[in-house]
């Protein structure tokens, strides 16, 4: 279903998604007993701690013109459900954390980057553009920090 949303609107679903994530990696991270599983969790927890207070500073540095540009969105799309869409898994490997840190990643990506195709803005789409390469850039930074985890 085709909602419409505003720019602060969707900012804000972003903060949440990562306020989510950052807490479901912390409930795993409880659940797991292999220590560097649990590391690695609790190093993505903290990560997403930190994109959630990026993004609100993110959101207050924006002008108010592109803050309440309009979009027309899927309803997954603007919520960010695929985040429901991930399994509590215990006992997680190493690897499977780090697949489903980057499957959380791509969902956020693909949102952005479904946003700066149906714009025609562009001051919206520089915005979007901007935020995408900071979340692509964060992403490739986690990823390596996780493998330097994952070698101790």
């Amino acid at each position: 279903m085709a909602e419409r949303e505003r720019a602060w609107r969707v900012l804000d679903h972003a903060k949440q998604f990562h306020s989510r994530l950052k807490e479901f990696y912390h409930r795993l991270s409880e659940e797991q007993e292999q220590p560097r599983v649990k590391l690695l969790l609790d190093y993505f927890s903290d990560h997403e701690a930190n994109l959630e207070q990026i993004m609100s500073a993110y959101e207050k540095g924006a002008p108010r013109s592109i803050l309440d540009s309009w979009f027309e969105c899927l309803y997954d799309e603007c919520r960010l459900s695929c985040f429901e869409k991930m399994d509590n898994i215990p006992n997680m490997s190493v690897q499977e954390v780090i697949e489903l840190a980057d499957r959380a990643d791509a969902c956020l990506e693909t949102n952005y980057r479904r946003l700066i195709e149906s714009d025609k803005e562009p001051e919206v789409r520089e915005f979007f553009s901007k935020l995408l390469q900071f979340e692509v850039s964060e992403k490739k930074k986690a990823m390596r920090n996780s493998q330097q985890i994952v070698d101790l």
